[in-house]
């Protein structure tokens, strides 16, 4: 699948980078409210991904979900402009 130096080199970030993922996801499962817990799993339902606004939704939940357990307010229009852009997702 991988052929190469270069190639051998993007398998083991793409590894680091998927232990990093699951290490934070093991994080929030164990550490996390139930709501969080909740939105973390509508998001990985929805593919994990943020593509359209179905994604961009479940993604902000899980923000949202953990503000509140820290006591923060939601900031929803602010966060999406932060963190997803001026541009939405046009595929629902």
């Amino acid at each position: 699948m991988f052929r190469g130096e270069d190639n051998k080199e993007n398998y083991k970030k793409m590894i680091e980078l998927r232990a990093g993922l699951t290490s934070a996801k093991a994080a929030i499962c164990i550490y996390g409210s139930s709501s969080v817990v909740k939105a973390l799993a509508e998001f990985e339902l929805a593919g994990s991904e943020i593509k359209t606004p179905a994604q961009e939704r479940a993604f902000m939940a899980v923000l949202t979900a953990m503000r509140a357990d820290v006591g923060l307010s939601p900031e929803g229009e602010a966060l999406t402009a932060i963190l997803l852009g001026g541009a939405p997702a046009t595929k629902e």
